[in-house]
Order: structure tokens, then sequence, then C-alpha cells
């Protein structure tokens, strides 16, 4: 015969709520030993008893469980007997504490890591953008001399499109287009002698400015 509900339910009820109570980081041991302890328990409802009575040893280590025949024996009596069950296997509360305080000093200690990393990544950032910071100084300069050299280059070029066809003094002036950049220049000439000629002039591209001057002899 099989136990009743009232004794499987007092049963299941003092055996989830001490599970409850001593349960912690350790699950397959406890699962193991619950399921140990519903085999005694199974072996208990076998043996044509039912629960009345049960309670928690004072070491925490051993549920106490008391039974009697469920119908007189052949003696007209109803016998009454004790049934230890052992649970010393189950999480203690000390067991979920050390199981927390080792999840928690994994925790930090991958913070800790984490940490680094991101400290050392961020150094890398920091290092890497005043690279690339001084990178674009450089290409900045670079571009600014080209830039100059492509007015220096366009003022030269109207300077030289100027051509004296007279030996005498003559003035004239120049312009030029070069990579974007317009030049324009003026330029003098003075005739000494017939034999030597004095040449100055002065030209300017986008903001930048030269001069250029020359002596002629003829022989």
């Amino acid at each position: 015969m099989k136990l009743t509900m009232t004794a499987l339910a007092l049963i299941l009820v003092e055996t989830t709520a001490y599970a409850d109570a001593q349960r912690g980081a350790d699950s397959q041991r406890t699962d193991n030993k619950l399921k140990k302890l519903e085999k005694r328990i199974e072996q208990v409802n076998d043996e044509d008893q039912r629960l009345v009575d049960g309670n928690l040893s004072s070491d925490d280590e051993t549920l106490e469980l008391y039974t009697e025949d469920m119908r007189p024996g052949d003696d007209n009596d109803i016998s009454r007997r004790k049934v230890s069950v052992d649970v010393s296997g189950l999480a203690t509360d000390a067991d979920v504490s050390a199981g927390e305080a080792r999840v928690l000093e994994k925790a930090k200690a991958r913070d800790k890591r984490l940490e680094a990393q991101i400290d050392s990544n961020s150094t890398s950032i920091s290092s890497n953008t005043q690279r690339i910071e001084g990178f674009e100084g450089r290409i900045s300069g670079l571009e600014s001399f080209a830039k100059k050299n492509r007015k220096g280059v366009a003022g030269v070029a109207a300077m030289s499109s100027i051509d004296f066809v007279d030996n005498r003094p003559q003035v004239g002036l120049g312009a030029s287009v070069w990579d974007g950049e317009v030049g324009f220049a003026v330029k003098g000439m003075l005739t000494l002698t017939n034999d030597v000629h004095v040449s100055l002039g002065a030209f300017g591209a986008g903001g930048e400015y030269g001069a250029a001057g020359s002596v002629v002899f003829k022989f």
C-alpha cells in the first residue's frame, strides 16, 4: 500500500524546506543527495508505513522521520519506528557563502583584468591619436609648402613671359596660370649703354610675392 497524500505531502514539505534552506553552489551534489532522499522515502512508502512526525537533528546532518503501521499487525498492534535519512551532503549556509565568495572573487579578478586591458587600450589609443595628429600636422605642412611652391611657379612663369624687343628703356606686364594658381608680374629694363642692360621685376601669386633682377652685358 502506498503512502497517503497527507503523509507524502508532509515528507515533501519537510524535504523541500530543508533543501531550499541548505542549497548552495554545488548543485550537482545537492541533486544527487535529494535523489537518495527520494529513494529512501520510497522505501519507507513501500513498507506499508505512514509518516506521523519528523525533525532535523541538532547537528543538521540527519533527517529523523517517525512512521507507524498503516494497519494493525498480527498482534493487533500498530508499531511505530524511527527512520533516519542522512542529509549531511546537502549544501549548508557556509557552503553557499563560500560559493558566493568564490564567484565574487573570480568576478573581481575578471574585472581587474578587464580594467587593466581597458587602461592598456586607452594608452595605445592615446599614443595612436598623438601620432595621427603628428602626421596630420606634417601633411598639413607639406600641403602648405606645396601650395607656396605652386604660387612661386605661377609668379616666375608670369615674370618669364615678359620679353623686351628694343634696345631702350621698357616696362612689361606678365600673367600666368599654374596648377590652379594665378600669377602676375611687372618688369622694367634700363639701358645703361648699348652693351649693358639692367632689368628689375616683381611677381606675385595668391598673396605670395617675390622680386628678381638682372644685368646683361653684350659682347
